[in-house]
């Protein structure tokens, strides 16, 4: 089931995208259909008063500001990476994936491999690829049971077993390496049947505080006392890698569900709370979905990153 939605920053960010067409963390281009045109003040004028015209010219002006500024941040190397490994695979034909954990040079696992693990396993499952992915956490535990570590997935028999059991045609894995200004992720998909190297990609990053704050990735993270929005100076966050979630579980007898996100002032999605239009079962999908945004942080007046809660509207389609 497809699902797509809006970002919104409380009352002081008007939000003019169109929410049957713009996901999370919009993606526009120049010709996307999600840019919305400057405001009609002759429109305006005609039933409104002058001081709401001037309010309305400010509100409007903030929103077309921070669509651009949402929009120039959208480009992820991870999200590239994906593309090019996913029509790698597609193009041999291959159905069916699973990714494991992306482990440090010595097989080691380490909070930047799981996240980026999880990361990649949600934007090979964004809508027109061709690819079924199967969930991590069914490989991780035919992993334990049958005692298979991540170097074990470089031979061909431990890749047969794991076809065999969680009927997978591929296995992607990886290793990531750290500098001190930057990760490089390096990342290989094989076949099940026979081992064979089915393509490899690479992909680097700036270095930043919300890769250092992953240490705890595995953790409930906290979130500081988060500021507000258009307060106080305080710009909104800018995605940098949020893919379209794909939820199984529809809104409680509705086509949409508000959330309420909490984005720490590194940049990670820290606590999800749905405040309409969905139940419990929808709550901890929407966190496991969204806690592999990775953030530009909010700032202050001062350009201090700070935490803030945003308003994120998913609808179904």
């Amino acid at each position: 089931m497809n699902s797509y939605s809006k970002p919104s920053y409380g009352t002081n960010y008007l939000a003019y995208a169109k929410p049957d067409i713009c996901p999370i963390g919009p993606t526009q281009t120049k010709e996307s259909p999600c840019d919305f045109p400057p405001p009609n003040f002759d429109a305006i004028f005609q039933i409104v008063s002058p001081l709401k015209i001037a309010l309305a010219a400010a509100a409007c002006l903030f929103c077309w500001t921070a669509n651009q500024r949402i929009e120039a941040a959208s480009h992820s190397p991870f999200e590239d990476l994906s593309k090019r490994l996913s029509k790698r695979i597609s193009d041999i034909m291959i159905k069916t994936v699973v990714v494991a954990d992306i482990t440090d040079s010595h097989g080691t696992a380490c909070p930047e491999g799981l996240y980026l693990a999880d990361l990649l396993s949600a934007y090979l499952i964004q809508p027109g690829r061709k690819l079924r992915v199967v969930n991590r956490d069914l490989l991780r535990g035919t992993l334990a049971v049958q005692k298979i570590t991540a170097r074990d997935l470089t031979f061909s028999e431990t890749l047969h077993k794991i076809g065999t059991a969680i009927a997978v045609d591929a296995v992607v894995f990886g290793t990531v390496e750290k500098s001190e200004r930057k990760l490089t992720a390096s990342v290989f998909a094989k076949r099940v049947s026979d081992g064979r190297l089915l393509g490899s990609e690479n992909a680097a990053v700036e270095r930043s505080a919300f890769f250092d704050s992953l240490t705890m990735y595995s953790a409930t993270p906290t979130l500081a006392e988060p500021q507000r929005v258009g307060g106080n100076g305080v710009t909104p966050p800018e995605c940098l890698d949020c893919p379209v979630p794909q939820f199984r579980h529809r809104a409680d007898a509705s086509s949409r569900a508000m959330l309420s996100v909490g984005v720490s002032s590194e940049g990670r999605v820290v606590a999800v709370k749905v405040l309409r239009g969905a139940g419990p079962e929808f709550a901890d999908e929407a966190w496991g979905m969204l806690r592999v945004f990775r953030y530009n942080p909010a700032h202050d007046r001062s350009g201090q990153p700070v935490a803030v809660s945003i308003f994120v509207e998913i609808f179904f389609s």
